[in-house]
């Protein structure tokens, strides 16, 4: 091997990949958000269901679950049957991060009173729900290319029923 190519490899930086960064999960962060996000994740939520949930008649078994999940932090375990029965998801899962943060930051926003209009009660259900979520899916699927369009439908259809 030539002087020139020791010299070469000698000085070659190889690249490794970082492991993953551990994270003492008994620990709070402190953090300023813009609220902003909680429209981007609800949007993120809404995106979800509308392109990735192929049978709206999930929505229910996998809301039921997330209800369960933030009954019981990580300390206190799961002791429902059918949930025991049926875990939530890998998919389930990241769904129930995007939404749980929206409703964090959405909960916080409020106690911190940066709201301009407060929310009204509706008589819209989860079977309602389910059946705009289903006739949107019927629809020209060129209007999920546009969450704009899609939310507004969505509420639309949603305040319709109110």
């Amino acid at each position: 091997m030539s002087k020139e190519k020791k010299q070469a490899k000698a000085t070659e930086k190889k690249q490794y990949i970082s492991s993953a960064t551990v994270f003492d999960h008994t620990k709070s962060i402190d953090i300023k958000i813009n609220t902003s996000w909680i429209t981007a994740l609800q949007r993120a939520v809404l995106y979800i269901i509308t392109n990735l949930i192929e049978d709206a008649s999930e929505l229910p078994t996998i809301f039921k679950k997330f209800d369960i999940l933030m009954q019981h932090p990580g300390d206190k375990p799961i002791e429902d049957k059918e949930y025991l029965e049926n875990p939530i998801t890998e998919f389930e899962s990241m769904l129930y991060t995007v939404w749980y943060l929206s409703r964090i930051f959405k909960g916080t926003a409020i106690e911190q009173g940066c709201i301009l209009k407060d929310v009204e009660e509706t008589k819209v259900t989860m079977d309602d729900f389910q059946k705009v979520l289903a006739e949107l899916k019927d629809t020209d699927k060129d209007v999920f290319k546009n969450q704009d369009t899609l939310q507004k439908m969505f509420q639309e259809k949603l305040d319709s029923l109110s």
